[in-house]
């Protein structure tokens, strides 16, 4: 998943996870480029 005019980077993916109302972000899986998050 190289174009990063297509994907966001895993920071910019926590970073929308908080601004959407979610307090704690936490990566829980990261594989083969991609990243499971956790978000309360």
């Amino acid at each position: 998943m190289g174009n990063n005019a297509l994907y966001m980077t895993v920071e910019e993916q926590a970073q929308a996870l908080r601004a959407g109302g979610f307090d704690e972000v936490s990566e829980l899986l990261r594989k083969g480029g991609m990243v499971l998050f956790h978000a309360t």
